[in-house]
């Protein structure tokens, strides 16, 4: 919900939100009309951007995506990546902060395991 009410701040600074969900279309349209999410939820039903980029968790619910917060240049280069906890996500403030140029949150380092960028570049 507060990525809802940061969205028009977050396009401010040349940014476009969008979701990610391992859901079906019509599961991914309802959520976004009771979220009333003012960017698109997109599909990843074969799961295979969240497998390429290591937010895939196939222990629960037959697989599910581990949370995340992806920021991508329209070039398609990742200039910020946060694996997330079910508890703990990174708050719109956040990332207005870091968008905006000011200082990067500071809740721990912005920059994955190499492991994951290894997985990320793989495919």
């Amino acid at each position: 919900m507060e990525f809802r009410h940061a969205n028009r701040g977050i396009e401010a600074l040349g940014y476009k939100l969008a979701s990610l969900a391992v859901d079906g279309p019509e599961r991914a349209r309802r959520l976004r009309a009771m979220l009333e999410l003012p960017f698109p939820v997109l599909c990843d039903v074969d799961r295979q951007a969240v497998k390429a980029w290591g937010l895939y968790n196939r222990h629960e619910h037959g697989g599910i995506a581990v949370p995340a917060t992806v920021v991508m240049t329209p070039g398609g280069c990742i200039e910020y990546f946060q694996r997330e906890g079910m508890t703990r996500r990174l708050q719109a403030e956040e990332l207005l902060t870091f968008l905006g140029g000011w200082r990067r949150p500071q809740r721990r380092a912005v920059v994955p395991r190499l492991r994951d960028w290894w997985r990320a570049v793989r495919g």
